[in-house]
């Protein structure tokens, strides 16, 4: 999806809503892309510290 960057000021809400969703949101500033809005993932789940490497 891609958003403005007067979208991003005035409909920040929505847009999260679409990232929690799982969507990608590039927002543009003067016709151009200048940031991405991915959904947050925490490294601790693809690689736990408790886990044995190779055992």
């Amino acid at each position: 999806m891609k958003a403005t960057s007067k979208e991003l000021r005035f409909k920040s809400k929505a847009l999260l809503d679409t990232v929690n969703r799982g969507e990608e949101v590039v927002i543009t500033f003067q016709g151009k892309p200048c940031a991405k809005l991915i959904p947050y993932q925490d490294d601790k789940e693809k690689h736990p510290a408790n886990e044995l490497f190779g055992v």
